[in-house]
């Protein structure tokens, strides 16, 4: 039951509200502090994770990943100690701790492609490719995006590939390629919109009017 509050407040979320998924979320997490004694975990608190990252619950989003990873470990959910160690290289990247951010997106990356699970790998590449742009090692931004990209195609996983599409368009931007970071812009936003994927839509939108 629980689970699939969690679950449904993160489809949510993915289609832009910010709204339901807060109550559900939460919601959630009592049936599974009544369950099991912890917060959310496993892949849903990584779903909640990437929730609270989007609201600018950063400090509670590490919080609750760190106790996550910790959970995963225990229990050798290498797929999901992947996509822990992902959600915080992303949220050291955003607090400019870049050193740290590479070792774990390094680290998710290697189980992802150890393991052979595809998703985890894009999901990676996708991170470390935002922090190449930050770093301005555009070279490596677009490397990553164009693998991820190249997964994508022969694996199926389409939602990630608006995601990708931006960090490409992110490079062309720096790169002076005006026109062709208008357009791999667009079709992100145009692949995002059809699957109803809300929020690369607004990143996506932003560099088709700025570039």
């Amino acid at each position: 039951m629980g689970d699939s509050k969690a679950y449904l407040g993160y489809i949510l979320f993915l289609r832009g509200d910010i709204v339901e998924p807060i109550t559900l979320f939460n919601q959630a997490t009592e049936i599974e502090k009544t369950i099991s004694g912890y917060e959310l975990h496993s892949f849903v608190g990584i779903s909640y994770a990437y929730f609270l990252t989007a609201i600018d619950k950063t400090s509670e989003a590490f919080a609750l990943t760190t106790k996550n990873l910790e959970i995963c470990n225990r229990n050798k959910w290498q797929g999901n100690i992947s996509r822990c160690l992902c959600v915080l290289g992303g949220l050291k990247r955003r607090d400019r701790k870049f050193k740290e951010a590479q070792v774990d997106l390094s680290k998710a990356l290697n189980i992802g492609r150890e393991i052979g699970m595809p998703e985890l790998q894009i999901e990676a590449l996708i991170e470390q490719g935002r922090l190449f742009l930050d770093l301005e090692q555009y070279g490596d931004a677009k490397s990553v995006a164009d693998e991820a990209l190249t997964i994508i195609k022969r694996t199926g996983f389409w939602l990630n590939e608006p995601d990708s599409l931006i960090s490409l368009a992110r490079y062309y931007k720096a790169a002076g390629e005006i026109e062709q970071s208008r357009q791999t812009a667009q079709e992100a936003w145009d692949k995002a919109d059809k699957m109803g994927y809300h929020w690369p839509k607004i990143e996506a939108g932003e560099l088709i009017k700025n570039v």
